[in-house]
């Protein structure tokens, strides 16, 4: 995950406690459930990057106390981040594939 994380701290920090708290209510499924579920998973939380994206970016219309410009900034980095979700969903979707191949 640090590898991953490309020296975002706020990443790591985030994940590891995202983990912390899925062990205390999942115990180890991980382990269990599979690959597959594990990629379908992603491909949902991927899914959802896009949604929220476009969420937030309707809620950025409602946020009145930042400027113009800061407003077009933050709807840019929504607009990448929804990018990098279908990005992401795309790959997933070939993994997928793949393990389903004989």
């Amino acid at each position: 995950m640090a590898e991953a994380s490309c020296g975002h701290l706020a990443f790591v920090e985030q994940a590891l406690a995202r983990l912390d708290a899925g062990q205390a209510e999942y115990g180890d499924s991980w382990a269990w459930i599979g690959v597959r579920r594990h990629v379908a998973e992603l491909a949902e939380e991927a899914a959802d990057l896009g949604a929220w994206s476009a969420l937030a970016d309707q809620a950025l219309d409602h946020e009145h106390a930042l400027g113009t410009d800061e407003r077009e900034r933050v709807r840019q980095v929504l607009r990448r981040v929804a990018s990098l979700g279908a990005a992401s969903h795309r790959l997933l979707t070939e993994a997928a594939a793949e393990l389903e191949r004989p």
